[in-house]
């Protein structure tokens, strides 16, 4: 394969100016010079798990072949430059106290760690050869669910206008059966890519598309105006 193919999600100036999540795992001290020298912020960061061994068991990387990730965060902080996190949460691996404690290292980085996504593992059918993961069944997301929401309301006070920094993704709570929360627009948009707010955002624009649909029809009149209409979703 060409060259550009083995790069493993580390181009951190996709990051910056895409919102890509990286590892951050492959950045190199000139890498990072660069970064701070351009002030490429924010940047997007797939953090996972804080604990440096757990880190590079996920990873798949040899932990003396990677800097540690809170090392690099709070470089990132003392050099103001800001960052997104994500946390794909993978049952057996970097949930329960692991989990704890990534969400507390995070916000010690705050003000430059902006906001924290945790989204749930998603499997396929081709795992051969692939590390056992176990999938995000409702009794586990449920019991995430109130894990996370002690640090969800810890993480206002971070925040000048009260805003969640920590954030669950809507699946979270679809798996366990129960209505995602409605989440402020700046706490949805800096984190919509990972699922958090996009229920409630498509409503909306439902909502929006229905109100215009009847002030079409009666701006023109229409005899036989639409009693039906098609939503087309996912199975969730």
């Amino acid at each position: 394969m060409r060259e550009a193919l083995y790069v493993k999600d580390d181009d951190f100036r996709l990051s910056f100016t895409h919102g890509q999540y990286i590892t951050a795992s492959g950045l190199t001290e000139a890498d990072i010079d660069r970064i701070v020298k351009q002030r490429m912020s924010p940047l997007y960061i797939s953090v996972h798990v804080t604990d440096h061994k757990m880190r590079c068991k996920m990873l798949g990387i040899a932990p003396s072949k990677t800097p540690d990730i809170l090392d690099m965060l709070r470089l990132f902080k003392k050099k103001r430059i800001e960052f997104h996190a994500q946390i794909v949460l993978c049952p057996g691996w970097n949930d329960g106290a692991l989990l704890d404690k990534t969400l507390n290292d995070l916000t010690t980085l705050v003000p430059a760690m902006q906001s924290i996504a945790i989204v749930p593992v998603g499997l396929t059918a081709h795992r051969e050869g692939l590390a056992n993961l176990h999938p995000m069944t409702p009794e586990i997301a449920e019991t995430v669910i109130r894990q996370v929401e002690p640090h969800q309301k810890t993480s206002r006070q971070f925040s000048p206008e009260g805003h969640r920094t920590i954030l669950l993704a809507d699946e979270f709570y679809m798996i366990a059966g129960l209505h995602p929360p409605k989440y402020t627009a700046t706490e949805r948009d800096c984190q919509i890519e990972n699922g958090v707010g996009m229920v409630e955002t498509f409503w909306m624009g439902w909502t929006v598309a229905l109100r215009k649909a009847r002030t079409q029809e009666a701006a023109h009149a229409t005899p036989q105006p639409r009693k039906k209409a098609l939503l087309l979703t996912g199975l969730s």
